[in-house]
């Protein structure tokens, strides 16, 4: 069980060591995974909430994790330092603010 429980730990830390965020233009792409690599790629007038999170842990190391909340689904981007994490939610709800794009 001890065993299982290593392995499991071990599995969710290399996912979330391989995270790649590129913002261009309009656009979010993602790509989150070490052994199944999922790819997302959505216009930023598609988020409807940003959720920034922290504990204690992370505060130690400023780091932050970051949850866009789509009409799909949540996409969460853990442990992204504190300034690029608050940069992209930032230039993200001011673009939506600024153009106002129509839902369909």
């Amino acid at each position: 069980l001890y065993l299982l429980y290593t392995l499991y730990i071990l599995y969710k830390y290399t996912v979330y060591i391989y995270i790649y965020v590129h913002v261009r233009y309009v656009h979010i792409y993602l790509r989150k995974g070490a052994f199944g690599v999922d790819y997302w790629c959505f216009p930023r007038s598609k988020l409807q909430q940003v959720a920034l999170r922290t504990n204690i842990f992370m505060k130690k190391r400023r780091l932050v994790s970051l949850d866009l909340i789509l009409a799909s689904g949540k996409l969460t981007m853990p442990y992204l330092a504190e300034e690029v994490a608050y940069a992209l939610a930032d230039q993200s709800l001011a673009e939506i603010e600024r153009d106002k794009p129509g839902w369909m």
